[in-house]
């Protein structure tokens, strides 16, 4: 008795249109199941209705009896890779790479690149020093190296200066 009048409570208080949802959802699989024989078969258009339902109706999940809820999930991917495979048959396709690929990039650019790096090297007696590196890409060679125990800002933009200036030398005398 307490459970039915807890139930009726619980009604009370959804909305009109969760409720009319519910409904139509329950009938819905009650319609399935009495044309069906041993086990519900289900058409593309109850398909449809149970992916247009979980898109619509947040409680879709609670009156769903005859089948998973993630079967309905499946169906609603299912039913976006059909359409968007219908659509990209109408849309062209250009064949040709909007832009010149990495490899034509870095084929073009490869004298005038250089890669720089920053890292530390513990010493034997436990200090730590700061190495500052320039690479050229072209001949992967060093172009600069500077070492410091106390690397600051003014020292570190002294070496990019330092570094890019014989790389920028380098690059000219080999063009």
């Amino acid at each position: 008795m307490f459970s039915a009048f807890f139930a009726s409570l619980v009604l009370s208080f959804r909305s009109r249109a969760a409720l009319q949802l519910e409904i139509l959802a329950l009938r819905h699989q009650l319609g399935v199941l009495h044309r069906s024989v041993k086990r519900p078969t289900l058409t593309s258009s109850d398909r449809l209705l149970w992916a247009w339902l979980s898109g619509i109706w947040p409680d879709w999940r609670s009156a769903l009896v005859i089948v998973k809820p993630d079967t309905v999930i499946a169906w609603h991917r299912k039913g976006f890779r059909l359409f968007w495979t219908w659509v990209g048959k109408y849309m062209g396709c250009d064949r040709t790479p909007p832009s010149q690929t990495w490899r034509t990039f870095l084929n073009n650019h490869l004298t005038t690149m250089v890669s720089i790096d920053f890292f530390t090297v513990p010493t034997i007696r436990f200090q730590v020093l700061y190495v500052f590196l320039v690479l050229a890409h072209d001949r992967r060679r060093i172009l600069h190296v500077g070492v410091t125990a106390h690397p600051t800002a003014e020292w570190t933009a002294q070496q990019l200066r330092e570094g890019l200036s014989v790389g920028n030398d380098t690059a000219l005398s080999a063009a």
